[in-house]
């Protein structure tokens, strides 16, 4: 199961969820560039893309920073400022920063996270690399969790967006990824995330792609019945505002009958009806919107 979790439909579930809170913040569109870190990420990237294209949603453009090849460690004798510089530089001299211009967002995606270090290197490798394209770029992290509390005085994590406070489960492995560690892909690629790079392995390469046929499967079937259940509560919705209007033109009919005087019997008892019959119109709706 991707990343150790119990089924593919709890995975899926976190990922939907994770999707929905990208959404609400306007960080799943074309204005927003996600870099997803490593192989590591690329089932929770496939996962998220998987679902945005069945609910046909504006999907962004999807990369992946190989960020584990660097080797970097906060304590190596390059330093920090540094080795941030010369993998900036490398960016520069490597990509087309015009191809960059259009996004307002860029979102670093991992599945899980520690410590947060690696997010905040990338982060200030991207701010370096964006510096003079687009200054007002703003950064953002995304990830199902993380797995200690984050004790990281440079971590911000007003920058986050996440579902649990712990992670269940590890790095994905090369039969989930389609991708052994041997391969090394190019900084900010855009890569297939359905086949990938295939490895030498064979055995592994073919667990791989029923791995992925089944996660596939299983994320159609997830969003069906979603959009099932929406359907009914759409269809429930509609139902209930037809009666409230129903009950709050009632309301307003016997109340200004009740005033003018044209029904007959207690019109204090009527005027109250009316009242209570509008009421009762508007809580309809007001809930129904909700």
């Amino acid at each position: 199961m991707v990343y150790g979790y119990n089924t593919n439909k709890e995975f899926i579930d976190k990922s939907y969820q994770l999707l929905g809170k990208l959404d609400k913040k306007h960080l799943w569109d074309k204005d927003t560039l996600v870099i997803g870190l490593d192989k590591s990420v690329r089932p929770l990237a496939y996962t998220l893309k998987k679902i945005s294209d069945l609910e046909k949603k504006k999907t962004p453009d999807i990369r992946f920073f190989n960020y584990s090849v660097h080797n970097y460690s906060p304590i190596s004798c390059l330093g920090h400022k540094q080795n941030v510089e010369e993998i900036s530089n490398r960016l520069i001299n490597k990509l087309n920063t015009n191809k960059f211009s259009k996004y307002k967002n860029i979102l670093i995606l991992d599945e899980h996270i520690s410590s947060g270090q690696s997010l905040i290197d990338v982060e200030k490798i991207l701010k370096n690399y964006f510096l003079g394209l687009n200054p007002k770029v703003n950064i953002s992290f995304a990830y199902l969790g993380h797995i200690n509390e984050i004790k990281n005085p440079e971590f911000d994590k007003k920058k986050s967006i996440y579902v649990q406070n712990q992670m269940i489960g590890n790095k994905a492995e090369s039969e989930e990824t389609g991708i052994e560690d041997k391969y090394k892909y190019s900084d900010l690629e855009k890569s297939n995330l359905k086949e990938l790079i295939r490895v030498k392995n064979k055995a592994t390469y073919k667990e791989f792609l029923q791995n992925r046929k089944q996660l596939s499967e299983d994320i159609k079937n997830y969003v069906a019945k979603k959009q099932e259940r929406t359907g009914r509560l759409n269809l429930l919705e509609k139902i209930v505002q037809y009666f409230s209007l129903l009950l709050l033109i009632s309301g307003l009919f016997i109340g200004y009958k009740g005033i003018t005087g044209n029904v007959i019997g207690n019109s204090s008892s009527i005027n109250v009806l009316g009242i209570i019959l509008i009421i009762l119109g508007l809580l309809g709706l007001f809930l129904s919107k909700k």
